[in-house]
């Protein structure tokens, strides 16, 4: 059975919950699985949800209503969440965000170009950068063709040695597993797939 892929754009996110109240049937065997890019639209989709189906989640506290909206309705998530869910139930040795950032923090240092004030200023940034890279799926050699100019590929110098270390102590890091457990996850599990807002 192929993908029946449906593409429905708004500026307005009363348009989305519209469609949303008129598409969703949660009588169904299959859950749907509601993804958002941040948390801000996360609170807000909760928000509708809650009072979409107010009448089994009165009385309940904030993170009792997430439960069992997820348990029994909709699994709604904000993509980070997801991912976190994915690598929990996994077998994976992951690596925090704050461990990959000590990571760096030691190539920064071990490098004779980046072992500097500016440089180490920007680790937050760096790991941020990272992590993006690895959840892209592309390989080294893919990412240094981005981009020719010289500031890149000493970019992409601190990756590769980045990655290296990783094999290294036989670890992943969030991006890495982000991306493995993603194309390993069954979709078939559920009834519907909603990507909800600007992930691009």
């Amino acid at each position: 059975m192929g993908l029946d892929l449906k593409i429905f754009c708004s500026t307005d996110t009363q348009d989305i919950e519209t469609w949303l109240k008129k598409h969703i049937d949660i009588t169904k065997e299959k859950k749907v699985l509601h993804i958002v890019p941040t948390l801000i639209l996360y609170r807000r989709r909760l928000q509708f949800y809650k009072l979409l189906y107010s009448n089994d989640f009165y009385g309940l506290k904030l993170n009792k209503i997430e439960q069992k909206l997820r348990q029994e309705y909709v699994g709604l998530y904000e993509m980070d969440q997801f991912f976190q869910e994915l690598i929990i139930k996994s077998n994976l040795t992951v690596l925090s965000k704050r461990e990959s950032s000590i990571i760096v923090e030691r190539i920064l240092q071990q490098n004779e170009v980046t072992n500097n004030l500016a440089w180490k200023s920007s680790i937050q940034e760096i790991t941020d950068c990272f992590l993006m890279l690895s959840q892209t799926g592309l390989n080294i050699q893919e990412i240094r063709n981005l981009d020719q100019t010289p500031s890149w590929q000493t970019i992409c110098d601190l990756y590769e040695t980045y990655l290296n270390e990783l094999i290294k102590q036989n670890v992943l890091d969030f991006g890495q597993a982000s991306i493995m457990l993603l194309q390993e996850h069954n979709f078939r599990d559920y009834e519907m797939l909603i990507l909800d807002g600007a992930f691009l």
